[in-house]
């Protein structure tokens, strides 16, 4: 006889797997999609004590666990560049707003997220590209300052310098959107 825990799982798994399985073959491949995505089931079955079973925050936490499993098996097998972290979060953002259910609003963050996407690119070379380092593939200063052969000081410079010319760029709206970037 199954517990309420585990037909409230299974049902939830059935739901949400093939909407997860392609979320994570977006991010990683198809070949290591169904690991990501086992993992994050797993790791909600281990929470379901702690979480409520509301369907907003089951969908959610799933979202955020597979982004963030997906991202630790590119980091851990090297195959992260650039292009796929932008491609990633664009995806990310697409998602989450999508999920809002309001059309109008998904076209204004479209468009948003475009010129928030053109603004870095305009960015000067190494200010852009240390950007990228520390906002999208979330890298310490000390890291990128390592990799780069530069003192962590210029390092937080560029970082400083792209910040003020996106929001003199974008206005207040960039302020919200980093943590999507």
């Amino acid at each position: 006889m199954q517990t309420v825990k585990e037909e409230s799982y299974q049902a939830i798994f059935r739901k949400y797997y093939p909407r997860m399985f392609y979320y994570a073959k977006r991010i990683v491949g198809e070949d290591a999609a169904d690991d990501v995505v086992q993992e994050a089931f797993l790791e909600l079955w281990n929470r379901m004590d702690a979480l409520e079973t509301d369907v907003p925050q089951i969908e959610s936490y799933l979202y955020k666990t597979i982004y963030s499993r997906g991202l630790n098996y590119l980091k851990r097998y090297k195959k992260v560049n650039t292009a796929a972290i932008e491609d990633i979060n664009e995806m990310r953002m697409s998602c989450y707003f999508s999920s809002l259910g309001d059309g109008e609003q998904d076209m204004e963050n479209m468009e948003l997220r475009r010129k928030i996407n053109q603004a870095i690119g305009e960015l000067p070379d190494k200010c852009r590209e240390i950007f990228v380092l520390s906002y999208l593939k979330d890298m310490k200063n000390s890291e990128i300052a390592l990799m780069m052969n530069v003192s962590v000081r210029t390092v937080e410079a560029h970082i400083y310098k792209a910040l003020k010319s996106l929001r003199a760029r974008l206005g207040i709206c960039f302020v919200f959107f980093v943590p999507f970037l």
